[in-house]
C-alpha cells in the first residue's frame, strides 16, 4: 500500500532524492478532501509481466519515455502516469525524462501568489493542457516560469541577465495533488481489491456421527469474475466453546482438518457460466459435540493459482445453519421425537402369523419383522414420525419446511432380508425402506437393492449402502429423479422405517425375516456464504 502511494509522488518515480517540496506540502495539507478517486482498470492485471501481475498496477511497461499519450486514463501503472505527467523539483525539463516538457508553445498563465516579502502578486506559470488532463478543459500548472520572479518585478535592473529557472510552488503542488491524490486513494484501493478480489460461494453442512460433527461438507462455488481457481489446496480450521468454556475464547478447542487438493474451480458466478459446486467433505480430527454446535466457527482457506496470480490466498468465514430435525435413539423408544412403532397388532394388521419388534441396543434401533414357516398373510412393521392419518393432525415438530439448502443425513448399519418371495414382473412383495413424505404427494425411498417398492410416479427411489452416513440435499434428489417440485413451499410430512412381508401365493416352507439396525437420522439446513 505504501510503495502505491509512494508511486503517486513524482520525486519517486523520477530518480529525485528532493526532500522538501510535494510531498512537504502534502504533509501540511493533510486533511485536503480528494474530491473523487481514480482507480486503475482491471484489464491492466492481464497483461503480460515478467513477475506478478500486480506489478502491474506501478509498470505496465507501456511508457517509453517517446510516448506520452499513452500515459493518460486509468489502463496504466501509476508510476508510468506520475514520471510522464508532473514535474520533481529537480527534474523540470530534465534530458533524462523527456515528459513533461516547457517549451516556446507552453501556455503561460497568472495565478495569486506572496512574493518574498509577504505581498500577493501574480506569479507566472507554465500550463499543460494536453494528453487529456485538463481542469475543466484549463489544464494544469507545470511550473512557475521563473524562481526569481518576484526579485524582478521588484529589482528590475538588478536582475538583467539573470537566466529564469523555473520552480514548483504549493500553487503547482495543490494542482499536481489534484490529479495524483485520487490516484493514490483509488490504486491503493484497488490494490487491496486485489489482494482480497477472491470469491467464493460456500454452503456449510455438518456431518453428524454419535452426536458430534465428524465431517464438514463444503459446497465451493468460484465466483471471482473471470479468474480460474486452479492448482492449489483447500484447508478448514475450526473452533468450538467447550461446555463450561470461558466467554473471552480462551478454553476454545481448535483444531484443522487434513488439507485437501483444489482441483479446477471455474468462474461460476452468473447464468452464463453454469458451474456446479465443488463437494469436499473436511474430516474434524477433534469432533465438536452437538451441545457445543452453536459455538463452532469455521474458516475455509484457499492458497494456490487464482487468475495469473500464483500464491494466491482466499479465505472464508462459516458459521452453521439450523438442525430441523434429528434423532439418535438415545432417549428411549419414544427417541427425541413422538416416534409411533408398529410392534403391536394394529388395525388387523399383524394376525398371529409371526412377530414383530422395535428395540434398542445401546443408541440402535433394532427392527425386526419375522413370519413363521407355513404362514401366508402379510406383516408390516413399521416407525414414523410426522402426519397421524387417523386423527387428521401433526405430531411432535413437523411438517417441516424444506428448502434448496435441506439436507436428510442418515445412518443404516444394516437392511436385509433372509428370503424373497416370488411376484409378478413390475411388482414387489417384500420390502423394507425409508420413506420421506412431502406435501404435493411427493416423496423419497431409500432402500437396498431389490427391496424397495413402487411408490409412484412422484416418489424418487434411491439405493444406499449400509453403514456408511448418507448425506443427500434433498431438492437435488428430486432433480435426479427427473421430479418438478411444483411452485410454492415445501414441506416434509412424515419420516417412516418400514418392513413389509406381503400375502403369499402358496403356504411358505420356510422363515421370512428382515431386519433393521438404525444408527441415526437428520434434517439439516446448510448454512450459505455468499
Amino acid at each position: 500500500m505504501h510503495l502505491v502511494q509512494d508511486v503517486s509522488v513524482p520525486a519517486h518515480t523520477r530518480d529525485d532524492a528532493h526532500l522538501v517540496g510535494y510531498e512537504k506540502w502534502v504533509k501540511k495539507n493533510i486533511n485536503i478532501n480528494a474530491t473523487n478517486s481514480v482507480s486503475f482498470d482491471n484489464s491492466i492485471l492481464n497483461r503480460p509481466t515478467s513477475g506478478l501481475s500486480i506489478t502491474n498496477i506501478f509498470d505496465t511497461n507501456q511508457y517509453n519515455g517517446g510516448n506520452p499519450e499513452i500515459a493518460v486514463g486509468n489502463n496504466i501503472g501509476l508510476a508510468e502516469y506520475t514520471n510522464a505527467n508532473f514535474f520533481s523539483e529537480d527534474t523540470i525539463n530534465s534530458k533524462s525524462f523527456p515528459y513533461p516538457r516547457i517549451d516556446s508553445s507552453t501556455p503561460i498563465v497568472d495565478r495569486p501568489y506572496l512574493n518574498i516579502f509577504g505581498q500577493p502578486y501574480f506569479r507566472k506559470y507554465y500550463l499543460k493542457n494536453c494528453c487529456g488532463e485538463t481542469d475543466a478543459g484549463q489544464g494544469y500548472l507545470l511550473s512557475a516560469v521563473d524562481y526569481l520572479d518576484s526579485w524582478r518585478l521588484n529589482f528590475p535592473v538588478l536582475s538583467l541577465g539573470l537566466s529564469k529557472i523555473p520552480v514548483l510552488d504549493d500553487n503547482v503542488y495543490g494542482e499536481f495533488a489534484k490529479f495524483l491524490f485520487p490516484r493514490a486513494i483509488g490504486y491503493s484501493s484497488g490494490l487491496l481489491k486485489y489482494f482480497f478480489r477472491g470469491q467464493l460461494q460456500v454452503t456449510a453442512v455438518p456431518i453428524f456421527y454419535k452426536n458430534s460433527i465428524v465431517y464438514l461438507r463444503a459446497r465451493i462455488k468460484n465466483m471471482t469474475p473471470n479468474e480460474t481457481m486452479k492448482d492449489g489446496e483447500f484447508t478448514i480450521t475450526y473452533s468450538y466453546r467447550p461446555t463450561g468454556g470461558k466467554a473471552d475464547g480462551s478454553d476454545d478447542i481448535w483444531g484443522q482438518a487434513p488439507v485437501v487438493s483444489s482441483g479446477t474451480l471455474e468462474y461460476g458466478g452468473d447464468d452464463q457460466h453454469p458451474v456446479e459446486d465443488t463437494v469436499i467433505d473436511f474430516w474434524l480430527p477433534n469432533p465438536i459435540p452437538k451441545e457445543n454446535y452453536d459455538s463452532a466457527k469455521f474458516t475455509l482457506a484457499f492458497k494456490g493459482t487464482l487468475g495469473n496470480e500464483v500464491g494466491a490466498v482466499i479465505g472464508k468465514a462459516l458459521t452453521l445453519g439450523e438442525i430441523k430435525f434429528e434423532e439418535e435413539w438415545n432417549n428411549g423408544l419414544n427417541g427425541n421425537h413422538n416416534w409411533a412403532h408398529t410392534d403391536i397388532t394394529l388395525l388387523g394388521q399383524n394376525p398371529d402369523n409371526g412377530s414383530t419388534s422395535n428395540i434398542l441396543v445401546g443408541d440402535t434401533l433394532i427392527k425386526d419383522n419375522i413370519r413363521h414357516v407355513g404362514k401366508r398373510t402379510a406383516r408390516v412393521n413399521e416407525s414414523y414420525v410426522g402426519y397421524d392419518t387417523l386423527n387428521n393432525q401433526f405430531i411432535d415438530i413437523l411438517p417441516i419446511r424444506i428448502t434448496p439448502d435441506t439436507y436428510i443425513q442418515f445412518k443404516i448399519d444394516e437392511m436385509w432380508i433372509n428370503q424373497r418371495t416370488p411376484a409378478p414382473p413390475g411388482y414387489t412383495n417384500d420390502w423394507q425402506h425409508l420413506v420421506l413424505r412431502f406435501n404435493n404427494g411427493l416423496g423419497i425411498q431409500y432402500t437396498t437393492q431389490g427391496q424397495g417398492v413402487y411408490l409412484g410416479s412422484t416418489c424418487g427411489n434411491f439405493e444406499f449402502d449400509p453403514n456408511l452416513i448418507i448425506v443427500d440435499n434433498i431438492y437435488e434428489l428430486f432433480e435426479a429423479a427427473g421430479i418438478t417440485i411444483p411452485p410454492g413451499d415445501l414441506y416434509l410430512r412424515n419420516i417412516a422405517f418400514i418392513q413389509q412381508l406381503s400375502i403369499l401365493e402358496e403356504n411358505s416352507d420356510m422363515e421370512h425375516h428382515q431386519h433393521m439396525e438404525i444408527d441415526s437420522i437428520r434434517i439439516v439446513e446448510g448454512k450459505k456464504h455468499e
